[in-house]
């Protein structure tokens, strides 16, 4: 599969991830026949930003399947000759699956085992690091932005990739999954980044047609605000075309420049801003997440930006070593809602937490107690934890 490197904003060129996205809805085609999915159930979205993504809407709400590289090391709901597989769902607590989410899932299963050929194997398969030292960004044009994940809700990414590059960011095996099956090199999580060229362009198309509705920047696979923006600006253009066409951005992003833009965040009443911020330790924060910007630095932008009226909110997740309750004395006056959740990628951060003592997160129970001491914190300080309800639902 061939790979287009664009040379200015204005091109107009098919990219290997066109085909990619082609091929992922040919794969997923067959699930829209008739009786291929259990009762009530229907295909609804399918994605390649972040791997190779499907959404299906049904009685019971919202479940997207997500795909990664087999790997026995990971857990997974199931696991293919190619595949690992995993589950999300949207609106309300992971909790037990119903049986018609099981049925689902068990169908959509089959299908991934029965037609999984479809991909080249050669493409699955671990590749040897790309030898380059120097972060590689592209251009690269896209058909479309808004991606539809439940009543009068989207989701966006501006770019693909993060240089922040932090390594227990586990949006980096799904970055790479997609990478491997456009034929691009295997470069570390932070090296890499492409920048939708066009995306104000096609956006601005897509809010015509579509309902205005709650719009995440960014779930997953991206920093809205990473220095590349200062020079794109591919995020401020998008904000303007929502702003224009009232649909209601929910931010996500480590760094202060996100305040360059805090003109379209006053102008949007529904405009939501939150910052990961998963330790108040210095030493902690600068051993894994040495390219984000200070904890204090953060704190400061989410103190700006709630004096200005924005809508402001916090992700702790992962829960990364902190002081609880210092924590939560110093994040509660600053926001309206916070998420919490657990550190996923504990084997590619273990070596760099064991480095400076503080392995607290590679332990399951240590993970309950901050949760449950967190939880009860942020409550008290009249915070919400963890809502499923829109316009607060970010995390799947």
């Amino acid at each position: 599969m061939s790979v287009t490197n664009t040379r200015g904003l204005g091109a107009r060129v098919q990219t290997a991830e066109d085909e990619l996205f082609a091929a992922v809805t040919e794969f997923f085609a067959p699930l829209q026949r008739p009786g291929a999915l259990p009762a009530g159930w229907q295909l609804t979205e399918q994605e390649t930003d972040q791997g190779i993504v499907a959404t299906f809407a049904g009685p019971d709400g919202t479940m997207t399947v997500e795909l990664e590289r087999a790997d026995e090391k990971r857990q997974c709901f199931a696991r293919t000759r190619r595949f690992n597989i995993y589950y999300s769902i949207l609106q309300r607590d992971r909790g037990r699956l119903s049986e018609s989410e099981l049925a689902l899932l068990h169908a959509v299963v089959e299908h991934i085992r029965r037609h999984e050929g479809q991909f080249d194997a050669g493409a699955l398969d671990d590749r040897a690091p790309f030898p380059s030292l120097r972060v590689q960004v592209r251009e690269v044009q896209v058909k479309r932005m808004l991606v539809h994940e439940g009543p009068a809700a989207y989701y966006l990414n501006p770019y693909v990739g993060c240089l922040i590059g932090c390594p227990y960011c586990y949006a980096s095996h799904r970055g790479d999954l997609s990478r491997s099956l456009q034929g691009l090199p295997a470069l570390p999580w932070g090296q890499w980044l492409d920048v939708k060229a066009n995306a104000a362009e096609i956006l601005e198309a897509e809010v015509k047609r579509l309902p205005p509705g709650n719009v995440r920047m960014s779930p997953i696979i991206t920093d809205p605000y990473q220095r590349a923006e200062k020079r794109y600006e591919i995020t401020r253009s998008c904000l303007k075309v929502l702003n224009a066409a009232a649909f209601a951005p929910m931010i996500l992003t480590r760094d202060s420049l996100v305040l360059r833009d805090l003109d379209l965040l006053t102008a949007n009443p529904q405009a939501r801003v939150g910052f990961s911020v998963g330790t108040d330790d210095d030493e902690v924060c600068g051993a894994v997440e040495p390219r984000a910007e200070p904890i204090a630095q953060r704190l400061a932008t989410l103190r700006t930006l709630k004096d200005a009226g924005v809508m402001t909110f916090a992700m702790v997740t992962p829960i990364l070593p902190l002081n609880p309750k210092r924590f939560v004395e110093l994040l509660a006056p600053l926001i309206s809602v916070v998420h919490l959740g657990q550190l996923f990628e504990k084997d590619r951060i273990a070596k760099i937490l064991g480095e400076i003592g503080r392995t607290g997160p590679l332990d399951e129970a240590w993970e309950r107690d901050m949760l449950d001491q967190l939880e009860r914190g942020f409550t008290a300080q009249g915070v919400q934890v963890n809502p499923r309800e829109p316009p607060w639902t970010y995390v799947q």
